[in-house]
């Protein structure tokens, strides 16, 4: 069966975004993920504490932490914390770090610091003693339980390190049946290093979303991405004889492209993507379309072998509020069994 969750950024108190998990939950949805992001959003462990008070059911997820703005034993400590609250309701989605130490001028975290950092968490978790740095310490209320982490990865060797390391994948290389099987054949190099196979891991299929009568109205909501798909995979300049400005780059807004605070600026400023990498970009990574569009879409990523999907608006300050009404009321019923 196909499952489905939502990105719910901590963009408004504490209690307002636990409110909206909950009307998620209710609507269907399997899984709620919050971004660690700490200048951007409220803090992620508070707002998914007070959401776990407020829900029976639905997964909660960080989506992502990093190893880097907190120390392995802080955010074991917390996730032991959430996990108990939940009732083991929760899944540590895990990444480089993108928005949350890039705004700091830092560089993202290499292979090497996410797999220590997630093996440092599990030992802790485990309730043993270690001493990484020096003397031994562990994690004095620990239960044993094997917290599930998901590493969020879209380039060939995180993901290979998330099919050899991890619980699950958070895998955003598209949604065209080639990107799809790019993903994966590289997450299986990784699963088969440790002796398991595709089908040992939870993967979940990240795509961006919108829902509306007049697709083509909204589509150039999507256009800084498409920017920045254009900056990433410089074949599309060559293909489709983009001029892009000099100068312009993922930090040409603050606090980065993908984030900017003044939405309508970042469209303005990437008025230089052409239609058809727009068009391009679309096809690859967004679900867009009327709700009946949308849920055909859905049915052939099924057809393709996806049952878990990650589903996010463009905006990082708003709750998707449309996305998520079009997904209970349009397509999430045309998946699940009739009463």
């Amino acid at each position: 069966m196909m499952r489905f969750g939502l990105r719910v950024p901590a963009c408004e108190p504490a209690d307002q975004v636990a409110d909206f998990i909950a009307r998620a939950e209710r609507g269907g949805f399997d899984y709620a993920w919050v971004p660690d992001s700490q200048l951007l959003n409220r803090e992620v462990w508070v707002s998914l504490g007070v959401a776990a008070t407020r829900t029976s059911r639905i997964v909660l997820g960080t989506n992502v932490t990093n190893p880097l703005t907190r120390h392995a034993t802080v955010t074991a400590s917390a996730a032991a914390t959430l996990d108990e609250v939940s009732r083991s309701r929760f899944v540590l989605g895990i990444g480089t770090g993108e928005s949350s130490v890039r705004v700091m001028g830092w560089k993202t975290a290499r292979l090497a610091q996410v797999q220590e950092y997630i093996e440092l968490m599990r030992s802790l978790w485990e309730g043993r003693w270690v001493a990484p740095h020096g003397p031994a310490f562990h994690l004095n209320y620990a239960t044993g339980r094997r917290i599930p982490v998901s590493i969020a990865a879209s380039r060939p060797k995180l993901l290979q390190l998330a099919g050899e390391i991890a619980d699950g994948v958070i895998m955003v290389t598209g949604i065209s049946k080639t990107a799809l099987e790019y993903g994966l054949t590289n997450i299986e190099i990784g699963a088969r290093r440790a002796g398991r196979r595709l089908e040992d891991l939870d993967i979940a299929t990240g795509v961006y979303c919108a829902i509306a009568d007049d697709p083509r109205a909204i589509r150039k909501q999507a256009q800084p991405y498409a920017a920045l798909y254009a900056l990433r995979y410089r074949g599309t300049e060559r293909d489709f004889g983009i001029e892009i400005p000099e100068g312009f780059g993922i930090s040409s807004l603050y606090p980065d492209l993908l984030h900017a605070e003044d939405w309508d600026e970042a469209i303005t400023k990437t008025d230089w993507v052409p239609d058809a990498v727009l068009d391009q970009f679309c096809d690859e990574f967004v679900l867009l379309g009327t709700g009946e569009a949308v849920a055909a879409k859905v049915h052939d990523l099924a057809s393709y072998g996806v049952n878990n999907l990650y589903i996010r608006g463009f905006s990082t300050y708003d709750l998707p509020a449309d996305v998520c009404q079009a997904f209970v009321e349009q397509v999430i019923p045309r998946f699940r069994p009739s009463p």
